[in-house]
């Protein structure tokens, strides 16, 4: 059985006026590049007509970073959440602007 790994996505978030949108890095916890692709295509906000967009498996530092960072925003509870359910982490702040 293949491990979950965190993964990096850069995003392209619309809704946030007339041809303009914001870039963002997402994480998606998952087993593989293309389960990535199933999970972004299912973003609300993110453009995703006639572009691939960049996946990076992250190194383990980075994925320690994140983590820690996600539990310093919503507690060590929702990382669980994260894990478990979706394996989505929008960093905080950006859809506040969308």
């Amino acid at each position: 059985m293949k491990n979950k790994k965190w993964y990096c996505i850069e995003a392209e978030f619309g809704h946030v006026g007339a041809g303009h949108s914001i870039r963002a890095d997402i994480y998606i916890y998952t087993f593989d590049p293309i389960e990535v692709l199933n999970k972004y295509g299912k973003i609300p906000r993110v453009k995703k007509k006639n572009k691939i967009p960049t996946i990076r498996e992250l190194f383990h530092d980075e994925a320690c970073e994140i983590e820690r960072r996600i539990i310093s925003e919503k507690g060590s509870k929702y990382i669980k959440d994260i894990k478990k359910s979706s394996g989505v982490y929008i960093p905080k702040g950006i859809l506040d602007h969308a």
